[in-house]
């Protein structure tokens, strides 16, 4: 059999309009014995006419309405057949809202996955960046200790590193400094001779200045370390990593600290994004999980819905016979 439509079947229907919109706007099912001639032909190889009943089911699931059924008929249905495809609808419903979820879900998936290859991509970035930051540091530390007594040779290697390299005394003197230090200060200050310079000054804000204090009393204290901290100049933000080692005299007596600074700004950029990248990836994996967990009650709830109708597609059967 054909069935003739005035609409076309491929357009939109939206909530409220005609009777397939009411039904859902309303979520009941609408049975109608009385129809225009003109609104639905059914057409088979014996002939055409027009249909006389027509039943509206909305296919609804958990009060949450996924579409809708429309039958045409030239007899009346019965109740049985009307609960029947009531019953059909919400068997339908689930299995549409179940293909939902597991659209949904590929996705999640999809986009984890892309998530995950660029965490990977961060993280192998930040140790290939760590390796070399510390392979340079230890390069500037052996550089160091054989040039104690040599200031003359140590002047000339430490400005082959690109990162900045300065010595102060105790009382935050400026002993030394290599070419990339005096640069990046001279840009600052616009001072050109740095021996005596009063390092401190170079820190307007008093408890940065208290700060600086404390890290180099470590270090005169005999302690060899690294620390990276955060600076805001003019509102940008930059980040460096310094070595503090203290310098001894041929008496054993600690008279100045080496100072090692390299800008890591690039490499905390790049930590940001993989933590970022992480957490994005953990939001969407416990995304994925929920979806998951829905997707297994709503099969769930499917299997027991189609149990539900086997048993009253056997219970029509039986009606059936019973009316024969």
């Amino acid at each position: 059999m054909h069935l003739k439509e005035k609409k076309y079947i491929n357009q939109r229907i939206d909530i409220g309009e005609g009777l397939a919109g009411q039904a859902v706007m309303e979520k009941e099912t609408i049975f109608m014995t009385e129809i225009p001639e003109s609104y639905l032909r059914i057409t088979s190889g014996l002939g055409e006419g027009s249909a006389r009943n027509l039943l509206i089911v909305p296919l609804k699931l958990d009060d949450q309405v996924l579409g809708v059924l429309e039958i045409a008929s030239f007899s009346l249905f019965k109740k049985y057949q009307i609960e029947f495809v009531e019953r059909l609808g919400e068997s339908i419903a689930s299995t549409v809202k179940a293909v939902k979820i597991n659209q949904r879900t590929n996705k999640l998936l999809q986009d984890t996955q892309e998530q995950t290859q660029q965490l990977r991509e961060q993280e192998e970035e930040v140790r290939q960046n760590m390796e070399e930051l510390s392979a340079t540091q230890e390069e500037m530390k052996r550089v160091l200790n054989q040039a104690q007594e040599k200031e003359s040779y140590l002047n000339e290697l430490i400005n082959v590193p690109k990162d900045s390299i300065f010595t102060v005394d105790k009382n935050f003197k400026i002993i030394s400094c290599n070419k990339a230090f005096s640069d990046g200060i001279e840009a600052m200050t616009g001072k050109m001779e740095f021996k005596g310079f009063d390092f401190l000054s170079l820190f307007p804000d008093q408890n940065e200045k208290e700060r600086q204090k404390a890290m180099y009393a470590r270090a005169f204290a005999g302690e060899n370390f690294e620390e990276t901290n955060e600076y805001d100049n003019n509102g940008v933000r930059s980040y460096f990593t310094t070595n503090l080692a203290p310098i001894y005299n041929k008496y054993g007596e600690i008279y100045a600290v080496a100072c090692f600074g390299k800008d890591v700004t690039a490499l905390m950029s790049a930590q940001k994004q993989t933590e970022q990248l992480l957490n994005e990836s953990r939001q969407k994996s416990e995304e994925l999980m929920a979806q998951e967990e829905e997707l297994r009650q709503n099969m769930e709830e499917l299997s027991t819905t189609q149990e539900e109708m086997e048993r009253i597609l056997n219970e029509v059967r039986e009606k059936r016979k019973l009316s024969y």
